[in-house]
């Protein structure tokens, strides 16, 4: 089996936290602001609910997932259960200062499909640039349309060794989070 994908990045939106969250909420608009996302199925941002999505890659595949909600404190985290072609833990915690929001994203998800797994071990990079290439393209896209007026994002890496953040009380078992190995690159 090959190794993980981990990912952990901050991002930095010039909006406040009540207006980031506002759109986080808005499930019903996910597919009008990021095309690769050619199904999906959320009801509410709530716990218990299982989030369902195919995910057009930019590369010659898609992602059949799931994702059941484990935690959701209103704006401040999400945390959830990621199954199906990929799986494993995935977590978006939210702070704010001012009119600012930062929002950390991390999972640590797992290949399940035979595809994926042979992708895995022969185009890992290629995987990586994939995976790289839909998260860019969909800050900018929740950046321009479910932020309205197209406020700037900026990107940065969060600090390599930070570990997780700290876990909400939830519904289902506790796991430990993602985090990246000494001299290894999230990715």
């Amino acid at each position: 089996m090959p190794a993980p994908f981990v990912f952990d990045r901050t991002f930095d939106f010039d909006v406040p936290v009540a207006q980031f969250w506002d759109a986080l909420t808005r499930t019903d608009d996910y597919v009008d602001w990021w095309p690769w996302l050619t199904g999906f199925d959320l009801p509410e941002l709530a716990i218990g609910n299982v989030a369902s999505m195919v995910i057009k890659a930019p590369l010659p595949y898609t992602l059949d997932v799931d994702v059941e909600l484990v935690a959701v404190d209103p704006g401040r985290c999400i945390e959830g259960i990621v199954s199906g072609d990929v799986s494993g833990p995935a977590r978006l915690h939210v702070t704010g200062a001012g009119g600012t929001t930062q929002a950390r994203l991390s999972w640590e998800l797992a290949v399940a499909s035979t595809l994926l797994t042979g992708l895995a071990r022969v185009a890992r990079p290629l995987l990586v640039w994939g995976h790289d290439r839909v998260v860019g393209v969909g800050l900018r896209q929740f950046t321009a349309a479910a932020l309205s007026d197209g406020r700037s994002v900026r990107v940065s890496r969060a600090t390599q060794g930070a570990g997780p953040p700290r876990p909400v009380a939830r519904r289902s078992a506790a796991r430990s989070g993602p985090s990246t190995p000494p001299g290894q690159r999230p990715g």
